[in-house]
């Protein structure tokens, strides 16, 4: 699709009215590099507010938008950024990895965590919900499907870990 197509079938007329060309141009150029880069994807509803997560070995970033609430449903407003700007997570070690793993799940995270270290096994927790609207808690036996919403956190924590040398991508 050309991008002067997706402004047109993709963008509200409000928003169009009101950003001059150069700011379309900033626009594209930062979804064409967020996509070029990404190495996996997440998707999550916040109110209004769709926040699309695109993670690779150059970065990850959020593009974060709302869509009008009547038909054609262009989109209101957009903002990019860089996903990992507001991150801080404490060094991981032996000492802290249990608090990590409660201050994970105060947070909202939802999974299973397996963590070996020299063979001794130091954690295999389930975090949270496998089915938040059913209120059915996570469980270490919790089978996920190949593709499934794991692999979201997975990948891009698996860049962040070789960004800072804790893993090599490389084996």
């Amino acid at each position: 699709m050309e991008w002067a197509d997706f402004v047109t079938n993709h963008l509200s007329v409000q928003y169009r009215s009101n950003a001059d060309p150069a700011q379309l141009e900033a626009l594209r150029e930062q979804l064409v590099y967020a996509a070029a880069n990404a190495g996996g994807a997440g998707v999550d509803v916040m109110g209004d507010v769709y926040r699309l997560t695109l993670g690779g070995p150059e970065g990850r970033w959020a593009i974060s938008f709302t869509v009008e609430n009547d038909a054609p449903f262009g989109i209101k407003t957009i903002e990019i950024a860089d996903a990992n700007a507001n991150l801080s997570l404490p060094e991981i070690t032996r000492d802290n990895l249990e608090s990590v793993l409660a201050m994970a799940e105060d947070a909202g995270l939802d999974g299973v965590v397996y963590v070996m270290l020299d063979g001794e096994e130091l954690a295999r927790n389930a975090l949270g919900f496998s089915n938040r609207e059913l209120g059915q808690p996570m469980t270490t036996a919790k089978l996920f499907g190949v593709g499934s919403q794991p692999i979201d956190y997975t990948v891009p924590l698996a860049y962040i870990a070789a960004e800072q040398g804790h893993l090599s991508l490389d084996a």
